[in-house]
């Protein structure tokens, strides 16, 4: 299954998320949330739940806390 095949099997209802201020807004139905941004600084924001979104997730938990 290709990824954006598997992109439209999430459902109508969920969150983006901004990976830069991780500012949450809801998911509007029909709008991919990578052609969203973030409200607050522009970012695209990414689909919780998404594989682009668990990438991100790995990625905040390797970082130094400082």
């Amino acid at each position: 299954m290709a990824k954006k095949e598997r992109q439209h099997t999430m459902g109508p209802i969920g969150e983006c998320i901004c990976p830069k201020c991780e500012l949450r807004i809801m998911h509007r139905q029909g709008v991919p949330c990578q052609q969203e941004r973030c409200p607050a600084c522009g970012t695209k924001m990414l689909r919780v739940g998404s594989d682009d979104f668990q990438l991100w997730v790995n990625k905040q938990r390797q970082k130094p806390v400082q």
